[in-house]
């Protein structure tokens, strides 16, 4: 019987395994190049470091996710943007109760710079949600996991990645303008451009570590995980409770 590893999903290219722990994780990279299956990893990575975590999803384009798109929190094309405004009022439920339970609570969102564009005239109103959950999610425990395609910089605002997240990985080949924006080199260094599938950079920022070449571990039963992952989020769907999507 298969069985399905709750280690770290990451390997380092000199041997051992990387630190993830992260406020707030940037994980970008091409189409195919195995965002999704490290997302999988990773939520099933945090959840048996922390059972009692909590994740919410948003994925405009449906695809990923669509085993659990029964769930309540799990949202998907139009409604993707709704998972914002969960997380954004948990932060202030957090606020005004200083009780309440501070467990970890993870917004996963896919492709954030096209989900603001679903947004229209409200579109400045999510990104200051976001920049909120960026600048504050530390004190309440509240985490943004954002996966994309870009630098998001055009959509977040003032800063780079580096300022804004914790923990960035990059998968798959990068142009070096991108790696330069993306990661703090070394003066001279080049980071190797042709990646193949599954090996990608990473860097910390909250510790002034340099960046490392990381592999994403090999899933031998795609669906197996997908299951773990449907049984997680299971156990997050009453977080959706926290806003009513139909008085938004």
């Amino acid at each position: 019987m298969k069985s399905l590893s709750s280690k770290n999903p990451f390997l380092k290219a000199g041997g051992g395994t990387p630190d993830i722990d992260f406020i707030h994780l940037l994980l970008l990279g091409s189409s195919g190049v195995g965002k999704s299956t490290a997302v999988f990893a990773i939520i099933n990575y945090l959840y048996n470091q922390n059972p009692a975590s909590e994740f919410i999803i948003s994925e405009m384009k449906q695809s990923d996710y669509l085993f659990a798109e029964h769930l309540p929190n799990v949202y998907l094309g139009d409604r993707a943007i709704l998972a914002i405004d969960v997380a954004f009022n948990e932060i202030e439920l957090r606020k005004k109760n200083r009780g309440r339970e501070k467990t970890p609570y993870y917004l996963v969102v896919e492709e954030l710079t096209s989900l603001f564009e679903l947004a229209g005239k409200s579109k400045k109103e999510y990104q200051e949600k976001i920049r909120v959950i960026l600048y504050t999610g530390r004190a309440f425990n509240v985490k943004l996991l954002a996966v994309s395609q870009d630098l998001l910089a055009s959509a977040l605002g003032e800063g780079s990645a580096r300022n804004q997240f914790s923990l960035v990985i990059a998968l798959g080949s990068l142009r070096s303008s991108v790696t330069k924006g993306l990661f703090e080199l070394k003066e001279g260094q080049e980071l190797q451009k042709n990646l193949p599938k599954r090996f990608g950079y990473l860097q910390r920022f909250d510790d002034g570590s340099n960046v490392i070449k990381i592999k994403v571990k090999q899933v031998p039963d795609i669906n197996l995980l997908k299951g773990r992952v449907l049984d997680i989020l299971g156990k997050s769907a009453n977080i959706a409770e926290a806003v009513d999507p139909d008085s938004l």
